[in-house]
């Protein structure tokens, strides 16, 4: 009797456990909030919320599709305690962030 109940409990735990991990929407600790496209890359920036204990910040991102589902990336900017950005694009291999021009390499890591 005592193992059916405690078989009955821990199924009871793994469902719930499971079914948290199937409706989390995994966007919604690093949610991509801008989208900047360039011929060979895109600058994205994504806002962090990681729960109720910690602000939100800023991270913005280099990124290169290599194959389909491959990326390479490169952090061109971090910001915590911030809830957006103003981010514009200059020319084709720069984008200004707060008043501040970054420029891009074309492969990412590569000249």
């Amino acid at each position: 009797m005592v193992s059916i109940i405690l078989i009955v409990i821990s199924a009871t735990i793994v469902a719930i456990i499971l079914f948290a991990t199937i409706t989390l929407n995994v966007n919604e600790a690093f949610m991509p909030i801008h989208n900047i496209r360039f011929e060979s890359s895109s600058v994205i920036v994504y806002r962090s919320n990681y729960g109720a204990t910690t602000d939100f910040g800023i991270t913005v991102r280099q990124e290169k599709e290599v194959i389909k589902g491959v990326l390479l990336v490169k952090n061109l900017y971090k910001k915590h305690h911030m809830y957006d950005i103003t981010i514009k694009k200059l020319y084709n291999n720069a984008v200004e962030i707060n008043s501040k021009k970054i420029y891009l390499k074309q492969n990412v890591y590569f000249p």
